[in-house]
């Protein structure tokens, strides 16, 4: 249905895509299942249409581009709780659910491009998040395990020839 709703933009999916098996889809559609280099495609995109999963959300910031968040169904509702966190940082707009009509479509793509704000999607993310990982982990090892390993070694009592 988007791209009915915006036929003069070319559409591009990259991963896995639940067809309407009695729809025929418009020839501004390329559907391009798996691809190695998701990151490049979100970043050529005038406006990505995706998920709210961890990968996904970290390749749309870090490109900063314009994003209709849909987040997809979870059993603890994790990706609704993310896409509200989204659109409350103004990073992201969202659709509880994919649209429904071409005009909701069109709707959606307007609220999408006219909230984008790249700099706020810049900004979530980090420099260095391995680095920052390693450092939380290990503020938070020194604090639960409060206890100086090299000087608990038991001493070597080898005697030596």
């Amino acid at each position: 249905m988007s791209a009915r709703a915006a036929a003069g933009a070319r559409w591009i999916t990259i991963g896995p895509v639940a067809r309407d098996w009695h729809a025929t889809e418009p020839a501004n559609i390329e559907h391009r299942g798996w691809v190695d280099n998701p990151a490049d495609h979100v970043a050529a995109a005038d406006l990505v249409i995706a998920s709210t999963g961890n990968t996904t959300c970290q390749q749309i910031l870090a490109a900063a581009r314009p994003w209709l968040a849909i987040p997809e169904w979870r059993y603890f509702d994790e990706q609704h709780r993310k896409a509200e966190a989204l659109a409350a940082a103004g990073v992201a707009c969202v659709c509880p659910h994919l649209p429904s009509s071409a005009q909701a479509w069109t709707t959606a793509l307007a609220e999408t491009r006219s909230q984008h704000r790249p700099a706020i999607q810049r900004a979530m993310i980090a420099d260095a998040p391995a680095q920052t990982a390693a450092d939380w982990l290990e503020t938070l090892s020194a604090r639960l395990w409060p206890i100086d390993l090299t000087h608990s070694l038991p001493q070597s009592t080898g005697a030596s020839s």
